[in-house]
Formats: structure tokens, sequence, C-alpha cells
């Protein structure tokens, strides 16, 4: 393999990448993984009129990863760390467990033939824990000491990694009572227990709802038509909790940090002990429809919901050691609706042919933001997302552009400057002068929209033969913004990395147009 070095052991000029060859042939990867999965099942009948399910399963998940990159005896490699390392070994290894329980019995009896009682009482549970652990060391005396120990204690160990445990308990109730065939109403009482949340809020909640249906195919005048095989108005009003976030939102933990030699632990950020659950209240009405044995199915709902204690980051004195922290401070209105259509062109014995489309609307703001207007947040690659009250929870903040200043007279005539007084010149980016003030700062950032798209859905196609099934899905959106941070890499010319052929398309020369 071709050196990187001279005879003196200096890295030749204009020599910043390592030889391609040596990177595939001479670096150490290992990688083992092991998975294991068990599950278990019992459904029976206790008496006629009741039945008892339960099931339970076990997830185990450990991976080992371990890198070794030399360069102190094979000298083909640059070095890392801005040439410090030599050689670098890295491992790592994650574990995680997941247990999941759950149990129900239900009753379902019918009393002279017209008043229909179901009902249903349940528990399930999830055990999570996840624990990751990483090292890193450089400088061994050679490369045929690649492993973690050998490395120099000197400079450049680091340790990391994480303990993240989650346990979930969920009792419910339901009950519900049918007329006749023609008139259902029933109710629903949920109990959530979470370990997530901190000592100064509560572990529990109870979430009620409520359901309604009319089940108009069996009414008087209906019931006779043939062509119609479903038809069916239904309302639910439902209330649920939000308790996955990371424990270490509301619990106080710590994090690796290295100086010099030396490698240890110190308290990661604030933690919001009072971090509470987000609540969500929707009301959704909707109508299913079936024609002609079902060789027709459409169906339409429209939803009106509001989330409160929305958690959210929100700026802090930097006397407690960060700017920011984690807190229920967002209430947020969901509208939309959702139409759904499937028609069968072939429907035998044997073979189906399905085709159907979705269409969606769905439209979020927040409405409050603890008395702020907005709360901006900066990403670590330089982009920054905002929340705005009256617009969607999250949207994409930043300059908006003009193109590329092609000549010194466009750039020029613009005459516009950064904050320190250096006139933007040809080939620089044409950002748009929000306050017309002439320089181009913090104040012309705005909201450049959001992710959410206007409407969204699928299109597919479903050929069915016996057991054999052959499904096609097309998925789509329409009016919603994206971050593409592939090209914002691939495009910015800031290292030695590979790049985007569209950079060949670049400004390089006054005149020219890109």
């Amino acid at each position: 393999y071709a050196p990187i070095r001279d005879e003196n052991g200096e890295i030749i000029t204009n020599n910043a990448v390592s030889n391609p060859s040596a990177v595939v042939n001479t670096i150490q990867a290992k990688n083992n993984i092991y998975d294991v999965q068990a599950l278990f099942g019992l459904n029976g009948k206790i008496k006629e009129h009741w039945t008892l399910g339960a099931s339970a399963g076990l997830y185990y998940y450990k991976k080992q990863e371990s890198i070794f990159i030399p360069g102190a005896t094979n000298q083909t490699i640059m070095p890392l760390q801005n040439g410090l390392a030599e050689n670098t070994s890295r491992v790592g290894e994650t574990e995680l467990l997941n247990f999941y329980f759950a149990a129900r019995t239900g009753y379902n009896q019918t009393f002279a033939g017209m008043h229909n009682l179901k009902g249903s009482l349940g528990v399930q549970a999830v055990i999570n824990s996840t624990e990751y652990d990483s090292g890193e060391g450089i400088n061994a005396e050679s490369d045929y000491y690649y492993l973690l120990g050998s490395t120099s204690s000197n400079i450049g160990r680091k340790v990391g990694g994480y303990i993240d445990k989650f346990n979930w308990v969920n009792i419910n109730a339901n009950l519900t009572y049918t007329y006749n065939h023609l008139v259902g109403v029933g109710v629903t009482l949920a109990s959530d227990y979470a370990s997530s949340f901190g000592n100064d809020a509560p572990s529990m909640a109870v979430f009620p709802s409520v359901n309604a249906a009319f089940y108009a195919k069996n009414a008087p005048g209906v019931r006779n038509v043939d062509f119609i095989n479903q038809l069916t108005l239904r309302a639910e009003y439902v209330t649920t909790g939000n308790s996955r976030f990371s424990s270490g939102l509301s619990k106080y933990a710590y994090s690796q940090a290295s100086f010099r030699a030396l490698s240890g632990l110190v308290r990661a950020g604030v933690a919001n002990t009072g971090l509470k659950w987000e609540t969500d209240r929707t009301f959704d009405v909707g109508l299913d429809i079936s024609l002609w044995n079902n060789r027709i199915d459409a169906s339409v709902d429209y939803y009106n919901g509001k989330t409160n204690d929305v958690i959210m980051l929100r700026s802090i004195p930097s006397v407690f050691g960060t700017s920011t922290m984690y807190d229920n401070i967002g209430t947020l209105k969901n509208e939309g609706v959702e139409v759904g259509f499937q028609f069968a062109p072939v429907y035998t014995k044997n073979f189906k042919w399905y085709i159907g489309a979705t269409l969606a609307h769905n439209k979020n703001r927040l409405s409050s933001l603890d008395g702020n207007a907005s709360i901006i947040s900066e990403m670590s690659d330089g982009a920054a997302i905002i929340s705005e009250v009256g617009k969607p929870l999250y949207n994409f903040y930043g300059y908006e552009t003009a193109g590329v200043f092609s000549t010194t007279e466009e750039a020029a005539a613009a005459n516009l400057k950064t904050p320190g007084g250096v006139a933007f010149g040809a080939g620089d980016v044409h950002f748009v002068d929000q306050n017309n003030d002439g320089v181009i700062d913090e104040k012309d950032r705005v909201n450049l929209g959001s992710a959410d798209p206007k409407i969204f859905g699928n299109i597919y196609t479903t050929l069915r033969y016996k057991n054999f099934e052959l499904s096609v899905n097309f998925g789509y959106s329409q009016g919603n913004k994206s971050y593409n941070a592939v090209r914002r890499i691939g495009e910015s010319m800031s290292d030695y990395g590979n790049q985007l052929v569209s950079t060949n398309r670049r400004w390089q020369s006054n005149g020219d147009i890109t």
C-alpha cells in the first residue's frame, strides 16, 4: 500500500486522505450479534359466556462491536483526532432486555334476543432495560497491539454509555351494550403506570373513553336493501396519555467527560422532576359503508383533538450549567379528515383483486407556549427549528435565499454585508434581507415551513390467490417541506469527504449561474 508519510515520518504534502486499499484491507472490525425471542400464549373459555386469555413475550438483544484502525506500524492511514492518533482502538456493547405480559378476561351474552352485553378486564405490563457501554483509546505501541488495554494512558482514552430503564403497567376495563343490533354504546376506563416520571410528578393516571354507534344497515327500510352490506355511523371521545420519554428528562443522570488523561462522570443536564403526562383528548365521528357483497368499501372520519402539557425544551438561566431543560409548556390542537376507499374488480372464491386508496388532511396548531410567542431550538449541524403559537408544532427556521450572486455587479447592487461589515460578493449566497437594514444577521431568519404535509395517504393494489398474496403500495404527501441533510453535507465542500456531482455546477468565476 502507498505510504502517506515520507522517509522522515512526516505526512506528505497535500496528502489528506488515507490509502483506500489500506482502509479496506488493514482495518480490523468485528461485530457479534445475539438475538433471542420467545413468545407464549393461552386462550380458553371459563364458562359459556366467559373467556380468558394470556400472553407473554421475552426479547433479548446483545451487540458487541470493535474496530482497530492501524497507522503506527503500517503508515498508510491518516492519523485521526487532528493527527494525534497514530492508531485507534474502539469497542462498544449494547444490551437490551424486553419482557411483555398481558392477560384479559371477557364476557359476552345476549338477553331476550336483543340486549347484548360485552365486557372485558385486562392488564398488561412492559419491562424494558437498555444499556450501552463504549471505550476508545489511541496510540498503542505498535499495530500488533490492537486491544483497548494496550492503548496509551496519557491521552485520548474515553469511556461512555448509558442505562435506560422503562416499566409500564396498564389496567383497563370495557363495557359495551348493543340494542337489537341497531344502537351500541360503550365506556372504557384505563389506568396507566410508568416509571419515567420524577419524584415530583404522579406516575399513575386514569384515562376514560366513551363511544357510540348506529348500525343503520339493521334499521327498518334499510335492512332489506340487498346491495348494502354495512352502513354504520360511529362516534367516540378518547383520552390517552404519553409517558414514553427517556427517564433522563425527569431524573438526575450522569454522563462521561474526559480531561487530559482522565475520564470520569459528571452531572448530565438539569432534570425536571415535575415533568408529567402529556394528555390527549380526541373526538372522532365516522361513517363506514360496504356495498355489493363487500366489493366496495368506503370510510370517512373527522377528528378534533387537543393535547395538553406537551413536553418541549424551554430556556433556563445559564447559572444551572445548561441553557435548556424539558418541561410541559405546550398546548396543541389537531383537526383532520381521513377518507378510505377500496374496490374489488375481481372477487371469486380462489382469486381476489383489490384496488384502494386513502386520503388524509391534518391541521395541527400550537395554541399556547407557556406565555411565549415562540421557541427556537438550534441543532448541532447548524440547522434550527421554531415553535410558534398559531403555527404547526415544529417548523424549519433559517435564512430565505434568492439564489447565488452571479456577478460582482449583481452583488454590489444588493449592497448586503455580514454583521462584521464584510460585503457579499459574486459566488456568495443571496440571502433575503427581511428587515431591509443591509445586514444579514439573526434578525433575518424566518419560519421556512413545516414538515407536516397538507394532504397524505397511499394508493395500493392487492392480488390474492388462495393462500398467496402480492401487494403494491404507493405512499404520497403534498405540501410539506423537507430538510435534505445529505445534500447539505454532500455539497458543503468543507472537508475532504466525498461530495455530490452537483458540486461540479457550483459558482467558480464571474458570470457563472448556478
